[in-house]
């Protein structure tokens, strides 16, 4: 099973990897165009999953803790951080307001500011 475990971790990194790579190589411009998704932008597409994946880190830090710390502060909240982060320029659109990402990489609970 933990074999599983590392094989599924180490192929979501991978992925992450290519995500971030290519998000990387796309222009203000590019990131400004729209998404497939009706009324979102590449940058919307790109903030919901930066703040999906802290959304993520909030259910493991609770598990880890056992200190309520749900995905979304709300539905409102969720909607506005990814309107907020959708035009957000240059390399700042594929980091978290809190910093890197190291938790994606970690085992165990996520650290602070993950």
């Amino acid at each position: 099973m933990d074999t599983d475990i590392s094989q599924s971790m180490a192929s979501i990194a991978a992925a992450t990897g290519r995500l971030l790579t290519v998000a990387g190589t796309l222009t203000d411009a590019e990131v400004a165009e729209p998404s497939l998704l009706p009324g979102w932008t590449r940058g919307h597409v790109l903030t919901h999953l930066a703040r999906n994946a802290d959304g993520l880190a909030n259910l493991l830090r609770w598990a880890g803790t056992g200190i309520e710390t749900p995905v979304y502060a709300s539905a409102q909240a969720r909607a506005a951080d990814i309107a907020a982060g959708a035009g957000r320029p240059g390399r700042r659109r594929t980091r978290s307001p809190r910093g890197p990402h190291s938790c994606r990489t970690t085992r165990g609970p996520p650290t602070s500011g993950c």
